[in-house]
């Protein structure tokens, strides 16, 4: 693991992977790193699944969580990735890492009813959910806000699908739960065969515009919810709704409008009641008549 190039160490957090070493720099706080299971060539990050878990009671901690520093406030982080994934504990994916205690890791893997993509919480909350997925490609994104995390999965890179609930990004109020983020893989017990994952980029969108427009949860983005955005909501924006606005709905001529148009600011109440009774009073004399003639 070496520097790309002679600087200062300072970094941007994306990585292309288009280098032929993994950027110490950038990836400063990789746990229990075995050079010999971690390369980068071809545009891909690859790491062999290691062995272990760090689900529950398991007795081996597994290598290469290749990790760097989580940003703060509203971030998302997303990468592609593609592996041979045949045997049950074949995991691999994005790692949200506190300790081995308390992370999030939101991960594409061989579980007992097929391959999955699943966020598994250790630590509080602790929870798993997982859901069917057939293909051996997929697109991963953890968003935060700064308080919540939203773990999202796509199969190309355009639609994003929300799994499980949000989390919390706190361990308490205005205590960071992670410090680090970054891709990881292992393989379970020693049965399961040795493969590796191939991460083709990582990239950050540390902003708050960016967490609006990654947010996959339906009625939160005022931007694409019809009935939050006067812009496109008819009854809601005087600028386009009939009968609500009155530079729109009017006649410019207020003769145009018929015999009951107000001018020169008199009450249009007036003019209404006028000619009903004028129609009352018609009636009236009409029905006068009539009988004078029987």
């Amino acid at each position: 693991m070496t520097p790309d190039r002679d600087e200062d160490g300072q970094r941007e957090p994306d990585d292309e992977f288009d280098g032929d070493a993994l950027d110490g720099c950038r990836w400063d706080a990789t746990v229990r790193y075995v050079e010999e299971n971690v390369s980068v060539s071809d545009g891909e990050l690859h790491i062999t699944t290691a062995l272990g878990d760090i689900n529950n009671d398991n007795p081996v901690s597994p290598e290469n969580f290749v990790l760097q520093s989580a940003p703060e406030g509203d971030w998302t982080v997303e990468t592609r990735f593609h592996a041979p994934l045949l045997h049950r504990w074949q995991y691999a994916g994005l790692l949200a890492y506190g300790s081995d205690d308390e992370y999030v890791k939101l991960d594409m893997g061989k579980a007992k009813p097929g391959r999955v993509v699943e966020l598994v919480s250790a630590g509080e909350p602790s929870f798993t959910t997982q859901q069917r997925y057939d293909g051996s490609e997929v697109w991963l994104r953890l968003t935060s806000d700064g308080s919540q995390i939203e773990g999202s999965v796509s199969s190309d890179g355009v639609t994003f699908e929300r799994i499980g609930s949000l989390f919390n990004a706190e361990s308490s109020p205005g205590v960071p739960r992670f410090s680090h983020v970054g891709p990881f893989a292992f393989r379970g017990g020693a049965a399961v065969p040795e493969i590796a994952a191939h991460f083709e980029w990582l990239r950050f969108s540390p902003t708050a515009a960016d967490y609006a427009e990654c947010m996959t949860d339906p009625g939160t983005d005022p931007g694409t919810d019809p009935g939050t955005d006067p812009g496109t909501d008819p009854g809601t924006d005087p600028g386009t709704d009939p009968g609500t606005d009155a530079g729109a709905d009017s006649p410019a001529d207020p003769d145009a409008a018929g015999d009951l148009a107000v001018t020169g600011g008199g009450d249009p109440r007036f003019a209404v009641t006028s000619a009903v009774l004028l129609l009352a009073l018609g009636a009236g004399l009409y029905l006068v008549a009539r009988r004078r003639r029987a």
